[in-house]
């Protein structure tokens, strides 16, 4: 799942993308991680945020019930 994705820039071509995943949360059955991705102007080599969003995955079998995530 994702929450509510923020664009702040868009992306320029030739631009190349960086991307900061920070793991907020694990839990017994799922993993939450921040997510922020950069543009960095290839002329210029300034960094700004084009978008963040925190991102959930569920760990499921294969009749899609979450499970416990094995450690």
């Amino acid at each position: 799942a994702l929450d509510n994705v923020e664009f702040r820039h868009g992306v320029s071509n030739g631009e190349i993308l960086k991307f900061s995943i920070i793991c907020n949360h694990v839990g017994n059955s799922s993993v939450k991680y921040n997510v922020k991705a950069f543009g960095i102007r290839h002329h210029s080599h300034t960094e700004a945020i084009l978008f963040e969003t925190n991102i959930t995955f569920v760990n499921i079998n294969s009749e899609g019930k979450k499970q416990i995530i094995k450690r």
